[in-house]
């Protein structure tokens, strides 16, 4: 994070479109490669601006067990060759760089050691998809320490009220 103050006088004015959208819509390696499918290409309105959302449930647990699984970044042309050239390409060409490559949408498997070129992805297994026992799980509750244990409720209202 970062914060910056300052007493000079600012001018308040509208975003700039550098096209990254465009690029973006056009492009969708990071939906097409993701291994568990965590990605959609239907944005979301969050907090007043529509974004591509990805789906913890289903990336979570493959983050966790191939220590980082970071496939969407690695077959993302703008983290490969920056911003810029892809913008302009995209700009000058409509084509995106590197799509449909190897040298962008390739790359290899940590839990099976196999490489996986465009249109290949590695098969995930509902093993994969549980979280193992020291991943963080939002739906697992911990009772407190000291406090009497849980008491179960009496109606799907008192459990709304009991954890929401």
């Amino acid at each position: 994070m970062l914060a910056i103050n300052t007493d000079a006088p600012l001018l308040l004015d509208k975003p700039v479109d550098y096209g990254v959208d465009a690029v973006c819509d056009a492009c969708q390696a990071c939906v097409r490669r993701c291994p568990p499918g965590a990605i959609t290409n239907q944005r979301k309105m969050h907090r007043g601006v529509l974004k591509a959302k990805i789906n913890s449930a289903r990336c979570f647990p493959v983050v966790a067990q191939t220590d980082g699984c970071a496939v969407c970044m690695k077959v993302c042309p703008a983290q490969r060759y920056g911003l810029g050239p892809v913008i302009e390409e995209f700009q000058r060409s409509g084509e995106i760089l590197g799509r449909d490559t190897d040298e962008l949408e390739g790359y290899d498997w940590p839990l099976d050691g196999k490489h996986y070129g465009p249109g290949e992805k590695p098969r995930i297994t509902t093993e994969l998809m549980s979280p193992p026992g020291w991943c963080y799980d939002p739906d697992r509750r911990l009772p407190l320490v000291g406090a009497p244990g849980p008491r179960q409720p009496s109606s799907q209202t008192e459990t709304e009220d009991l954890f929401f």
